[in-house]
Formats: C-alpha cells, sequence, structure tokens
C-alpha cells in the first residue's frame, strides 16, 4: 500500500519515565531486517544513529572508577 516505516532506536533519555533502562542491541537478523527494509525503501530513519547514542547515554551513567 506504499507505508513506510519511521525507524527508532530506544533512548533512555532523561527526564522520561525509562531513563534507568538499559538499552538491548539488536540481534544480526533484527538488524538484517532493518537493513532489507530500509534499501527496499519501506523504512527510513536515524535508528543506527540512535544506537550509539544509547550506548553512549549508558557508558555515561556507568559507575567512575
Amino acid at each position: 500500500m506504499g507505508a513506510r516505516v519511521h525507524s527508532h532506536a530506544f533512548m533512555p533519555l532523561l527526564g522520561t519515565p525509562l531513563r534507568g533502562a538499559t538499552p538491548v542491541p539488536l540481534d544480526a537478523a533484527a538488524m538484517r531486517e532493518l537493513e532489507r527494509m530500509e534499501s527496499a525503501g519501506a523504512m527510513y530513519g536515524q535508528w543506527r544513529k540512535h544506537q550509539e547514542i544509547s550506548a553512549g547515554l549508558v557508558a555515561l551513567r556507568a559507575p567512575r572508577t
């Protein structure tokens, strides 16, 4: 029908109820499907960049020794 998915990856942002949640990396099968949908023009968005940002946010709140 021509719909396109606007994709995002979960980011635990401050000030939100899920601020303390830890994102789980996508498995290989999910990554392949997202890439397939993207290359077919069925999906667009910054999900790859969001994954990087999520990892950085989690790293920032890790205890420093």
